[in-house]
Protein backbone atom coordinates (compact mmCIF):
# COMPACT_ATOMS: atom_id res chain seq x y z
CA UNK A 1 0.00 0.00 0.00
CA UNK A 2 1.39 3.62 -0.91
CA UNK A 3 1.38 5.98 2.33
CA UNK A 4 2.16 9.23 0.40
CA UNK A 5 -0.29 11.89 1.25
CA UNK A 6 -2.41 13.26 -1.80
CA UNK A 7 -2.20 17.49 -2.24
CA UNK A 8 -5.22 17.61 -0.60
CA UNK A 9 -4.50 15.69 2.58
CA UNK A 10 -1.06 17.42 2.93
CA UNK A 11 -3.19 21.11 2.65
CA UNK A 12 -5.44 19.67 5.14
CA UNK A 13 -2.63 18.68 7.38
CA UNK A 14 -0.94 21.86 7.27
CA UNK A 15 -3.64 23.99 8.24
CA UNK A 16 -4.48 21.87 10.92
CA UNK A 17 -0.95 22.42 11.65
CA UNK A 18 -1.41 26.08 11.65
CA UNK A 19 -4.68 26.13 13.72
CA UNK A 20 -3.17 24.33 16.10
CA UNK A 21 -0.09 26.86 16.73
CA UNK A 22 -2.88 29.52 16.22
CA UNK A 23 -4.52 28.31 19.21
CA UNK A 24 -1.64 27.93 21.58
CA UNK A 25 -0.07 31.12 20.56
CA UNK A 26 -3.44 32.89 21.60
CA UNK A 27 -3.62 30.39 24.53
CA UNK A 28 -0.06 31.58 25.39
CA UNK A 29 -0.73 34.84 24.95
CA UNK A 30 -3.17 35.75 26.93
CA UNK A 31 -1.14 34.11 30.14
CA UNK A 32 1.90 35.72 28.90
CA UNK A 33 4.16 38.80 30.73
CA UNK A 34 7.08 40.19 28.98
CA UNK A 35 9.02 42.65 30.97
CA UNK A 36 12.33 44.10 30.44
CA UNK A 37 13.49 42.95 33.95
CA UNK A 38 15.93 40.33 33.66
CA UNK A 39 16.39 40.64 37.71
CA UNK A 40 13.36 37.94 38.06
CA UNK A 41 15.65 35.15 36.50
CA UNK A 42 18.44 35.95 38.99
CA UNK A 43 18.43 34.18 42.27
CA UNK A 44 16.82 35.22 45.44
CA UNK A 45 18.98 37.98 47.20
CA UNK A 46 21.61 36.39 49.34
CA UNK A 47 22.79 39.27 51.35
CA UNK A 48 23.39 43.01 51.46
CA UNK A 49 26.54 42.78 48.88
CA UNK A 50 24.32 40.72 46.32
CA UNK A 51 21.70 43.47 46.51
CA UNK A 52 24.18 45.86 46.16
CA UNK A 53 25.40 44.08 43.35
CA UNK A 54 22.33 43.25 41.43
CA UNK A 55 21.61 47.17 41.68
CA UNK A 56 25.03 48.01 40.16
CA UNK A 57 24.14 45.64 37.46
CA UNK A 58 20.44 47.10 36.26
CA UNK A 59 21.36 50.85 36.65
CA UNK A 60 24.74 50.49 34.72
CA UNK A 61 25.12 51.36 31.16
CA UNK A 62 25.31 48.76 29.38
CA UNK A 63 21.73 47.48 30.49
CA UNK A 64 19.90 50.13 29.00
CA UNK A 65 18.70 50.15 24.75
CA UNK A 66 20.55 52.98 23.21
CA UNK A 67 18.75 53.86 19.74
CA UNK A 68 20.42 56.66 17.39
CA UNK A 69 18.00 59.69 16.98
CA UNK A 70 17.54 61.45 13.70
CA UNK A 71 16.80 65.22 14.88
CA UNK A 72 17.34 66.14 18.44
CA UNK A 73 19.66 64.41 21.20
CA UNK A 74 22.40 62.18 18.71
CA UNK A 75 21.65 59.32 21.70
CA UNK A 76 19.01 58.41 23.62
CA UNK A 77 18.17 55.89 26.54
CA UNK A 78 15.58 53.73 26.45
Amino acid sequence: MDSRLTAQQRLALALLWLAMLLVAGLAIGQRLQVTGDLRKFMPRQAGIRFAAWLQAVATADGTRLRVPRTRGAAWAAH
